[in-house]
């Protein structure tokens, strides 16, 4: 029986109660924890073992402990913790509750101070797919004290990948819709646009998709507004609705929306609907996303500690309205709140040292604006090669109606520092796809101090033939900031592979002639005239 030990985890996190932090190790006054996302991989029989650390940050010995939960999703994506003390039926869940044991599950903890918690995951022999449990990691409020006492907890997931033979990836689109959200006291009326999102199956996949919104008028269909849908985690058998603000009010009318959707960074065959939208009754103009051409795509500043740069980005209005422009410098959403061992995502943000002259200006259809901006790099020495931030120009109406929001790079050189581009596989499963077809499901991370620019593939292996069979994987292949994660995927057809034993390896090239791989050990047979993969090992077997 094979015993794996695994210290550290991707920077992920859901925290419950009082504090909602997103990083890898994660703290508030009391303790900290880490890895705050346990993600293993397991053949069935299998016993593993991870470590959980627990830090007490406080002057004063305290006591922490871990209540284990079952743990299942809300229709946002965002995971739900299942009271024990509640009559919900969990006979459903891809539960790996009972299979988690503890060395110990309370500890008092002197001040400043370690406790090294260790859990046991064993895996039943029959197990296949993918299975889901939940820790609360929480202080202990003294009983004996007096007055309010403060309780943090933290969620931790559990997710447990049963290697063998890989089940059927069956999430799919179930529809795309438009609502209209009357206005509130505190907020006012908007339209929502949202995708249904159902896994029929047994595999946790990642989703995220996109809606394109437009309308009929003067016997043609015009494009009002689209908006991008944030990546979540859809475990097996959840229903999703993924919904986001377009931020207008629109008039009653015929619309089409078509909604995209992305599974493990795969894009699927859209969906179109037409619908008669009943909208605010109170509008009667159409706010449309105005088409905002930015030149360069991207502006790239070399700098030296002290110095002042400065860049000019032309911004057209394509468009025949009118519309407002505020601009201004965000640190990029790949670095927010990220980390990697001592580095934060924020120590390689520059937005800061950006300003955007004018910030806030009107332009005419078909006009041109001029935009400066100035970066002033601080005197400090720069310890990083290259720093980021992101431009942003949120459009708008004469009445505050969204007419779109687009954004620019900008990168900061140092010449001092070298740059060291790297990257790192963190994953590699599969999935049936269909009869001897075979979705391979790829995830890499930047792990480097520069951006890169990702080529994936993959291919299958012999020691003696070399490649037997190549696939493509696809997935954004935009430049990737440091920390950023991404994944990608593709189907390799086994019809033609001879039954054996094979190495599916997935590759990224990162940099010119630098690339990372990852490779797994697996067995292709013969079934009823299918071949049939399975996976028969790691990938340090």
């Amino acid at each position: 029986m094979r015993v794996c030990c695994v210290r550290g985890a991707m920077p992920s996190l859901m925290a419950i109660g009082f504090l909602l932090i997103t990083y890898s190790e994660c703290h508030a006054q009391g303790f900290m924890v880490k890895p705050m996302r346990i993600e293993l991989t397991a053949r069935p029989g299998e016993l593993l073992e991870t470590v959980i650390e627990l830090r007490n940050t406080t002057s004063q010995k305290q006591s922490l402990e871990f209540l284990p939960v079952e743990l299942t999703q809300s229709q946002n994506g965002s995971w739900q913790i299942i009271d024990p003390a509640s009559d919900v039926d969990t006979s459903g869940l891809s539960s790996c509750l009972d299979w988690l044991s503890f060395d110990a599950r309370s500890m008092e903890v002197d001040a400043q101070n370690v406790w090294l918690a260790t859990m046991q995951v064993q895996v039943p022999m029959r197990a296949t797919g993918v299975y889901f449990a939940g820790l609360i990691a929480q202080s202990v409020p003294d009983p004996k004290a007096t007055g309010i006492q403060l309780k943090i907890r933290f969620l931790i997931p559990v997710i447990v990948h049963i290697q063998g033979r890989p089940e059927r990836q069956r999430v799919e689109l179930a529809g795309v819709n438009m609502t209209y959200r009357e206005a509130t006291q505190t907020e006012p009326g908007t339209t929502l646009v949202g995708l249904n999102i159902n896994n029929e199956g047994r595999t946790y996949s990642r989703v995220r998709g996109s809606v394109q919104v437009m309308t009929f008028s003067r016997e043609r269909w015009w494009p009002v507004a689209q908006t991008d849908i944030d990546e979540r985690g859809i475990i097996p058998g959840s229903k999703l609705y993924l919904a986001t603000d377009i931020q207008r009010r629109l008039p009653s009318g015929k619309y089409r929306l078509t909604g995209t959707l992305y599974i493990d960074g795969r894009r699927m065959r859209p969906m179109e609907l037409e619908i008669d939208f009943e909208g605010d009754p109170d509008v009667d103009t159409l706010a449309i996303d105005t088409a905002l051409m930015l030149e360069p795509q991207e502006i790239a500043i070399q700098g030296t500690p002290g110095a002042t740069r400065a860049s000019v980005l032309t911004v057209k209005n394509a468009s025949d309205e009118a519309v407002t422009i505020q601009a201004f410098a965000d640190a990029p959403a790949a670095l927010k709140g990220m980390a990697m061992g001592e580095l934060r995502g924020d120590d390689l943000s520059c937005h800061e040292w950006l300003r955007v002259i004018p910030e806030k200006f009107t332009l005419r259809a078909g006009a041109t604006q001029n935009v400066r901006i100035m970066a002033r790099i601080p005197r400090e020495e720069l310890v990083h090669a290259n720093y980021y931030g992101q431009l942003i120009l949120k459009a708008a109406y004469p009445d505050g109606q969204s007419a779109g929001e687009t954004g620019v790079l900008v990168s900061i050189d140092n010449t001092t520092v070298a740059a060291e581009p790297a990257a790192q596989a963190v994953h590699l499963r599969l999935a049936e796809e269909d009869d001897s077809k075979y979705v391979i499901l790829s995830r890499f991370s930047n792990i480097g101090n520069t951006i890169i620019t990702p080529k994936p593939s993959a291919s299958l292996v012999t020691a003696r033939e070399g490649d037997v069979s190549r696939a493509a994987l696809t997935g954004d292949d935009s430049p990737m900031l440091p920390f950023a994660i991404r994944d990608f995927a593709g189907v390799m057809d086994f019809t033609n592979i001879e039954p054996g034993t094979y190495g599916l390896r997935a590759s990224l090239e990162y940099a010119p002639g630098k690339v990372e791989a990852k490779q797994i050990p697996i067995e292709v047979t013969e079934e009823d005239g299918r071949k049939i993969v399975s996976v028969i090992g790691s990938e340090e077997e």
